[in-house]
């Protein structure tokens, strides 16, 4: 009889083992799925927070920053593209590389001051449909930059003018007649 009492007890003992085990993995998972939670709550945060703009009243020139102020302004620019992306429903428009391209860096750029512009509390309550028409305008530009970078980033191709094409121009100049 103890025999078979030892082989019930070891028994018990291996299925509460596994079942521990089950338990210790589970805990696992809630506590990544916890994590997971935690960083999604703060970008659903991040997204919620009204965007920052510039100083009203002051144009952002993106051709003339430099240093920590075009730094600032980026970052914060970025916190407006994003929310933009997010509420507009502009994934397959504006692509995260965006700030690789120029022009779509003052597109957007243009974009948040109007924004902020049209949402100014100084503002009467027509200004935020204006808002709308300006983003629906920029929304074809915006998909036009990016062409290229549907399969990932890419650069533009080439400078616009070659030194090959500055020399053909020069000696086109020089030609008689070649003005």
């Amino acid at each position: 009889m103890t025999d078979t009492s030892d082989s019930s007890t070891t028994e018990l003992a291996e299925v509460l083992a596994e079942q521990l085990n089950t338990i210790r993995a589970f805990q696992q998972e809630l506590n990544r799925a916890r994590e997971q939670q935690g960083v999604l709550e703060a970008r659903v945060r991040k997204l919620e927070e009204p965007p920052r703009t510039p100083a009203r009243g002051t144009a952002v020139d993106w051709s003339t920053l430099a240093g920590p102020e075009r730094a600032r302004l980026l970052g914060e620019l970025a916190v407006f593209v994003a929310g933009l992306v997010e509420r507009q429903q502009l994934r397959r428009v504006v692509l995260p590389c965006w700030w690789r391209h120029p022009a779509a860096v003052e597109e957007l750029g243009a974009l948040w001051q109007a924004r902020a512009y049209a949402y100014d509390p100084a503002r009467d309550a027509s200004h935020p449909s204006w808002w709308r028409d300006v983003l629906d305008r920029a929304v074809p530009r915006l998909r036009r930059m990016f062409v290229l970078c549907h399969e990932g980033h890419a650069e533009e191709p080439g400078a616009w003018e070659s030194d090959v094409d500055v020399a053909a121009f020069a000696a086109h100049l020089e030609e008689p007649g070649g003005s």
